[in-house]
């Protein structure tokens, strides 16, 4: 260090140099400044060390020591260098280093989630295992994140079966669901698949589904029929292909009627595509839907639920 008392300046004048000219052997204390970073270090011993003062500039600065804190006055972020030992960079306050992850708070159902926040504060996430979505607090109420799309729910599989029951999948956490149905093997007899709504595992076979099904033939004729029944078509299914489906189901967990759009890609020979408008006279809650062969035959398929976030 030189004492610098020319024209009436009193004070300790530290070494000058860069970042890219620090001395080649300084010993444990040796402060130096760096024309180049306008920065302070100082010899552990072991490292050139910051002053962890602070650098303001609009870009990264050159020559960063592992701890230097830069604040970057074109965008207002913050930023301090992290060095794991193997690699270095520039890490913004409040994000993640590279590569690493940020494990959600998980909670079994939204019951248990207010069990632990029974006051949670805007901006908070968390993820519900029974729905597998992840969910942020808005201030007022829980919303999906991603609103308006579809948050899986629930699967199921089956092979060669007759009937399959999908129970505790509608919920008062969505007001609409789609169900889709991937076929996986032919049936065993060529005929349609059929529908019913569940309550606490129990079907509903009360002649409460009215239907209107529009018909749309391989020779491109259109044909249509309603009728009111203890069931609602679901898709056709063949001994020849498997046979996909899908059903658009409108507020089944609430107090009042359920309605459903129902459509399938491939059916049964004489019927390429049917569509089926379905609403149920009933004001049942329906947690639940059953499919069956029409004729007690088997099918094999995947059946995946979503809940449509609207919020």
């Amino acid at each position: 260090m030189a004492i610098d008392a020319a024209l009436g300046r009193l004070g300790i004048k530290p070494g000058v140099c860069t970042s890219s000219t620090r001395p080649a052997n300084p010993f444990e204390g040796q402060v130096i400044y760096e024309t180049d970073t306008n920065n302070i270090r100082f010899w552990s011993g072991s490292a050139w060390e910051s002053n962890k003062g602070g650098i303001i500039s609009s870009s990264a600065p050159t020559g960063a020591a592992a701890g230097d804190i830069w604040y970057d006055s074109d965008d207002g972020r913050t930023y301090i260098y992290y060095d794991d030992g193997s690699s270095q960079q520039w890490v913004e306050f409040g994000a993640p280093p590279s590569g690493s992850t940020i494990a959600l708070a998980s909670y079994a159902d939204s019951a248990a989630r207010t069990t632990a926040i029974p006051s949670p504060t805007e901006a908070d996430l968390s993820y519900l295992q029974d729905t597998n979505s992840v969910e942020v607090y808005d201030g007022s109420a829980w919303a999906a994140v991603g609103g308006g799309s579809l948050v899986f729910i629930t699967s199921t599989s089956v092979s060669a079966a007759s009937s399959v029951s999908i129970d505790g999948c509608f919920t008062a956490d969505y007001d609409n669901y789609l169900v889709v149905m991937k076929g996986t093997a032919a049936a065993s007899a060529t005929h349609e698949l059929r529908l019913r709504f569940r309550a606490s595992a129990t079907t509903e076979t009360g002649n409460v589904y009215d239907n209107s099904i529009l018909y749309l033939s391989t020779g491109g004729s259109a044909s249509g029929v309603r009728f009111t029944s203890n069931l609602s078509t679901f898709s056709s299914v063949s001994t020849l292909y498997p046979t996909d489906g899908y059903a658009y189901i409108f507020r089944p967990f609430v107090s009042g009627a359920t309605t459903g759009i129902i459509g399938q890609g491939a059916g049964t020979t004489g019927d390429s595509v049917h569509q089926n408008g379905n609403n149920t006279t009933s004001t049942t809650q329906y947690d639940g839907v059953n499919f069956f062969h029409a004729t007690g035959g088997t099918f094999s398929a995947d059946f995946y639920v979503y809940g449509v976030a609207t919020s």
